[in-house]
């Protein structure tokens, strides 16, 4: 099993609750980090429980733009200063990003010491029990999508991208495809790019149309213009995309692949719970509220699973004992 955490997804830069672009894909005791954008680096820190970054196997930067790469300075000045005896840990990157790093340091080698680097767009590299794959997307600046694959589960990130014929080919039939859906045209005073100009960011129309030319079997949008009505970007992606959407929000975690949503769940006597199961296997806990909204909270052990079904009112139950105490997926409405 794979599993994807979004650090951050805002886009250009971050909002009072919300990082920008950053992820860490998990399988099998390997982890590799995409992107580091501006707020990320303290909730990477969160996640791994440490502050050495001895957990991280590679990191993967799509492209230069600091709402992806500003906090990846933070994270070599805390290798270099806790574990500059370690191993490079691969940093899978196009060139401007190393350079950056190189002008941030004021010198070359600490960065060569810190990170060993893999440039992207390029060759394939695995690392530990997964292949990253990267292709060339067009931006204002070069930019890599990023393919993570182990066990014929594959999550895809476009960076910034416009659309391209190569979009395909990075998601093809992926797990979960993650696809910059900035719909910046939703704020006020900014209008839709006329036909025929160039275009470097998705809307979330693109996005999902992207998904489903691609063939992935779930689509999360990500890179929110900060401000963004995210259940219209949802909408507008749903017209053009069949499958499962998520929409990327910071400390959000998702178990992949994405497997039916109603396959664990019964019907169950509440007046606020209209069904619910547990997956002892992915410590996972799905509930179904009469509204229709679904959500999958995570890291729930067994007797707090039994003692929800065996609670006199199980809507006071998630309030008190499975809400402020586990992360949650949410899947949406029913």
């Amino acid at each position: 099993m794979m599993r994807l955490n979004v650090l951050g997804a805002s886009g250009a830069f971050p909002g009072p609750d919300r990082a920008c672009s950053g992820y860490v894909v998990e399988h099998a005791g390997t982890r590799v980090v995409v992107d580091l954008g501006w707020g990320t680096l303290p909730r990477l820190f969160a996640h791994l429980g440490g502050h050495h970054g001895d957990e991280v196997d590679a990191i993967a930067v799509t492209h230069e733009h600091p709402d992806h790469t500003a906090d990846l300075y933070g994270f070599f000045r805390a290798r270099w200063y806790t574990r500059r005896q370690a191993p490079p840990i691969p940093l899978i990157a196009p060139r401007p990003v190393v350079d950056a790093l190189v002008a941030a340091a004021g010198d070359e080698d600490p960065i060569r010491q810190v990170f060993e680097w893999v440039e992207a767009p390029g060759e394939s590299v695995e690392v530990g029990t997964v292949r990253l794959s990267t292709v060339e997307l067009p931006h204002y600046v070069l930019n890599a999508g990023v393919r993570v694959e182990a066990d014929e589960v594959a999550v895809a990130f476009t960076g910034d991208t416009g659309p391209s014929p190569s979009l395909a080919e990075l998601g093809r039939e992926a797990a979960m495809y993650v696809v910059d859906a900035t719909d910046r045209h939703q704020q006020p005073g900014v209008e839709p790019a006329p036909p025929g100009t160039p275009q470097f960011n998705l809307t979330a129309a693109d996005a999902g149309a992207a998904a489903s030319a691609a063939g992935a079997h779930a689509l999360m949008l990500t890179h929110h213009w900060p401000g963004n009505d995210l259940d219209r970007s949802r909408a507008d992606a749903a017209a053009h995309y069949a499958g499962p959407i998520f929409v990327a929000s910071d400390g959000l975690a998702i178990d992949l692949p994405v497997t039916d949503r109603h396959e664990r769940r019964r019907p169950v006597s509440s007046s606020a719970l209209a069904s619910a199961g547990y997956d002892e296997r992915t410590k996972t806990l799905e509930i179904e509220f009469v509204s229709g909204e679904i959500y999958r909270y995570l890291d729930v052990d067994a007797a707090t699973a039994e003692a929800l079904f065996r609670a006199e009112s199980m809507g006071a139950f998630v309030n008190q004992h499975i809400k402020p105490a586990h992360r949650y997926v949410y899947l949406g409405p029913s």
